[in-house]
């Protein structure tokens, strides 16, 4: 599978599955090991060690990491970062409910 971005790790919804707990761990190892490693690419270089197959259905769910857990991506539309909150507005171009926004990488100017 060919990936163009990095999973953005501003917002997360873990279910406590054993592959779950053991890809927690695991980053957390290599983020305690060596503190240049950025933890958004510490997560993306340990999930797509192994991606795909997609889950059965049209869920949109795919398996990552050690072919068991199961990934789905949060839809931008209404778990935002601060970019897509702020500049992007999405509350006025449809019609969502903004569930959450994540305000990092936006800067005020004085």
């Amino acid at each position: 599978m060919k990936v163009g971005a990095a999973y953005n790790i501003g917002i997360f919804h873990w279910r406590p599955t054993e592959s779950a707990k053991k890809l927690a761990k695991e980053w957390k190892e290599i983020l305690l090991a060596d503190d240049k490693v950025w933890d958004q690419n510490g997560f993306n270089e340990i999930v797509r060690r192994q991606l795909g197959p997609s889950v059965e259905g049209d869920s949109g769910l795919f398996y990552a990491y050690d072919g068991n857990l199961k990934v789905g991506i949060l839809p931008a539309s209404i778990f935002c970062s601060g970019h897509t909150y702020f500049v992007q507005v999405p509350f006025f171009m449809l019609p969502v409910f903004v569930f959450y926004y994540h305000p990092l990488f936006f800067c005020v100017q004085k």
